[in-house]
């Protein structure tokens, strides 16, 4: 679903349902867009040689959909990340 020109909230949360899967939803504004079971993560939280991109998706596309990178030609204001490590990581750390 495309998002109309202006100021929007997109949050991606990715839940740990075992030690190699979960699942990712995508909100734009507070309503869920997408969401989908992903079944073993990578190794790497980035993958071998991927990046993690804003405004263009280089190296490897999500999609064949994407031309020229997918380079987004508006305005991204501020990019704010916050991580949710999962309770065995943060737990083993203590």
């Amino acid at each position: 679903t495309a998002l109309k020109p202006g100021k929007h909230i997109i949050q991606f949360e990715f839940s740990i349902s075992g030690k190699d899967s979960g699942s990712m939803a995508i909100s734009a504004n507070g309503t869920l867009m997408a969401q989908s079971k992903i079944i073993k993560r990578p190794l790497l939280q980035a993958g071998l040689g991927e990046s993690f991109d804003i405004g263009r998706d280089s190296n490897i596309p999500v999609s064949d959909d994407y031309k020229d990178e997918g380079v987004f030609t508006g305005h991204i204001e501020k990019v704010i990340v916050y991580p949710k490590w999962p309770k065995y990581l943060t737990t083993a750390s203590k």
